[in-house]
């Protein structure tokens, strides 16, 4: 395995719009407080420390081999925030996003924006942006593994 190459990609499922940045961190911060995590003395907080661990993690999975089949789920996806599922449901877990039952819980990227929602094909907003000022991914950060 490896890091993928640096720059801006395709999305993994074209025909879906991208997961709102602001979801994912919900999602990845309600796996750590499932956690037992260890806490290195003179830590400033416990929500950093369980940042680095799930850094930690994450970059040791980057250690692993390619998977060919990996793939999300598709079945289903919320209109409200871009979260994607294997079930088709009314409301979405992340966001609460309420499905009405005669629409389909996937936005085309060639469909009309909602009103007063800018054009987008990919996301929230600028994600190259927002990764610069969030300094980008977890490439300093050494664990002990």
């Amino acid at each position: 395995g490896g890091w993928p190459p640096a720059g801006p990609g395709r999305l993994v499922l074209p025909a879906r719009r991208e997961t709102r940045r602001a979801v994912k961190k919900a999602l990845l911060l309600e796996v750590v407080q499932r956690w037992n995590f260890p806490v290195q003395q003179g830590a400033c907080c416990l929500f950093h420390m369980g940042v680095y661990d799930l850094a930690c993690v994450s970059q040791s999975l980057m250690q692993h081999e390619c998977d060919a089949d990996f793939l999300p789920p598709c079945a289903w996806q919320c209109e409200g925030c871009g979260l994607l599922d294997a079930d088709s449901q009314s409301m979405c877990p992340a966001c609460s996003w309420q499905q009405a039952p005669s629409m389909p819980g996937i936005r085309e990227a060639d469909e009309e924006p909602r009103p007063g929602e800018e054009p987008r094909p990919t996301g929230e907003g600028n994600e190259e942006e927002e990764q610069q000022q969030e300094g980008g991914g977890p490439s300093g950060i050494r664990c002990s593994l």
